[in-house]
């Protein structure tokens, strides 16, 4: 294929549009609304030739799992804008070389495939091409020259995973107590912060940070890999993120205070007070008006005096 045949692209979407908006401000790109029956309503950014090339090369030093697409991305928009304003052909070594580094992004990305089988087999060809010949070995090699990422760095990129991938929420449960001179329900309130992907390196480096659990699924229509963490060890793993949260960081705080004030106001036998109740469940109705998830009934009862 000519020079005009190849082209580098890199999509950044989720369901939250601020960390789009975000994104869109630094590195440029639109933020489309996007519509699919297995994801509902989704936010796309999309960045393309050289625009894409400089995102990656700025983004390359914090890449944690995605950084050998970036050097693949990054040469064979090096390799294009070489050629650019050719009038004969490219040579057959040329061709090779960008066939095999698109074939390891896909590869690397987990989503190879192909309508012909023809093609498939010549992609897989180049690929092992490029790889007999140590080209994606000599490739890779510019990365141990990056700078290792230090506590800050990883940090920041965990609160930024946790950003758009993340919920925090205040969980509420009352069930019946069978324990002898107790009262007769017994009231549980805790934080309970979730994390999933599709990506199981991500998941696997935020519970090592935060000895969390992490949890496999292989059901359509939902992330793979999820990480729960509750009561003080998610409060623990929030205060670590505050300084570099920047969408839930209103969740983050409000969600430390409430277990501080679980952790300091211990009630035992004698039931939780009722304006302690009423405090927390408007926390709570907070924590669901801070996620979008608003409940106007119990707002009305609170109002109203009612038990919750």
């Amino acid at each position: 294929k000519d020079y005009y045949s190849w082209s580098l692209r890199i999509n950044i979407t989720n369901r939250c549009r601020t960390p789009l908006e975000l994104f869109s401000n630094v590195f440029g790109g639109k933020v489309v609304e996007k519509y699919s029956g297995q994801w509902g309503l989704r936010f796309v950014v999309s960045l393309s030739g050289p625009v894409a090339s400089a995102a990656l090369s700025e983004m390359l030093p914090y890449l944690k799992v995605k950084r050998k697409q970036a050097v693949c991305g990054i040469e064979l928009m090096r390799r294009c804008q070489l050629t650019t304003g050719r009038k004969a052909g490219l040579p057959d070594e040329e061709k090779i070389i960008r066939a095999g580094l698109r074939y390891e992004i896909k590869r690397l990305n987990s989503r190879y495939s192909s309508k012909s089988k023809k093609s498939m087999e010549l992609d897989e060809y180049v690929g092992e091409y490029c790889t007999d010949q140590g080209y994606f070995s000599a490739l890779y090699s510019q990365l141990m020259s990056l700078e290792k990422m230090n506590k800050g760095h990883q940090l920041s990129y965990l609160a930024g995973f946790f950003d758009g991938e993340g919920t925090v929420s205040i969980s509420h449960r009352v069930s019946k107590n069978t324990s002898p001179n107790r009262m007769e329900f017994y009231e549980r309130w805790s934080i309970v912060l979730v994390l999933a992907n599709n990506c199981g390196r991500s998941i696997k480096m935020f519970s090592h940070w935060f000895d969390g659990v992490v949890t496999e699924k292989d059901k359509p229509g939902i992330c793979k890999f999820s990480v729960t963490l509750a009561c003080k060890r998610a409060a623990r793993a929030l205060e670590m993120l505050l300084p570099y949260l920047l969408i839930k960081k209103p969740q983050a705080e409000l969600a430390v205070i409430f277990q501080k004030r679980i952790t300091d106001n211990s009630f035992q036998n004698s039931g939780i007070p009722k304006e302690e109740r009423m405090l927390r469940e408007r926390m709570r109705l907070e924590m669901r008006a801070l996620n979008g998830r608003y409940n106007t009934r119990s707002q009305r009862a609170i109002e109203n005096g009612e038990y919750i």
